[in-house]
């Protein structure tokens, strides 16, 4: 009786010995899992970091391409002239002379006489008239140094003969100041009129004396 007690005993004893085992080999296959997930994830990271300094130099190189897009253009260059304009009294008795200055596009000479035509649109300070006010500048073209301006003249624009031949010489001593400019052709419409306003001969061009 005492021997069986004892063998029983001692398969208890065995037992219990093996679960043990296995219970601390499941533990301890279960704590390398970890390991292993946290050293993949570790991996993820540092791949993450080594693709994230190329994804932010894409993103510069975008922003740096969308600002030169975005940037404005660069301005033409101006310059500066000062010229004597003409104009007349109300009485258009004679003409007088006021130094004005025009800005234009330097690279551009047609700028520079349309500035001039402007300015002799425009009256004096001290009460002088412009003989060109309501007349229109269809049109400025340059031919080494020939002068052609297309005019419109509405009716305001267009006086008796003292009237008009004051307005012929206040344009040609206007545009004769200037070096690069020889001629003047002065066309009505686009056509060359044998009259401005109907009273005096228009030449085709007016020649600087």
């Amino acid at each position: 009786m005492k021997r069986q007690m004892g063998a029983s005993y001692l398969l208890c004893t065995i037992l219990a010995a093996s679960l043990l085992l296995t219970a601390c080999g499941a533990k301890g296959d279960v704590s390398s899992e970890p390991d292993a997930v946290t050293a993949a994830g570790n991996e993820q990271a540092t791949n993450e970091q080594q693709a994230q300094p190329a994804q932010e130099q894409s993103e510069e190189q975008q922003e740096t391409a969308k600002s030169d897009q975005e940037a404005p253009q660069v301005t033409v260059e101006e310059a500066k002239a000062a010229v004597n304009v003409y104009y007349t009294d109300e009485e258009q008795t004679g003409l007088s002379e006021r130094t004005r200055e025009l800005v234009y596009k330097a690279s551009d000479s047609k700028s520079k006489f349309e500035a001039a035509f402007k300015a002799l649109q425009q009256d004096g300070d001290n009460g002088e008239v412009s003989l060109w006010k309501y007349a229109e500048l269809l049109r400025v073209s340059v031919d080494g140094q020939a002068v052609t301006l297309d005019i419109h003249l509405p009716d305001e624009a267009r006086f008796g003969a003292p009237g008009e031949s004051l307005a012929i010489e206040s344009l040609t001593k206007t545009f004769f100041q200037f070096d690069d400019v020889a001629s003047i052709d002065i066309l009505i419409d686009g056509e060359q009129a044998d009259s401005l306003m109907g009273h005096e001969t228009l030449d085709h061009p007016i020649v600087k004396p």
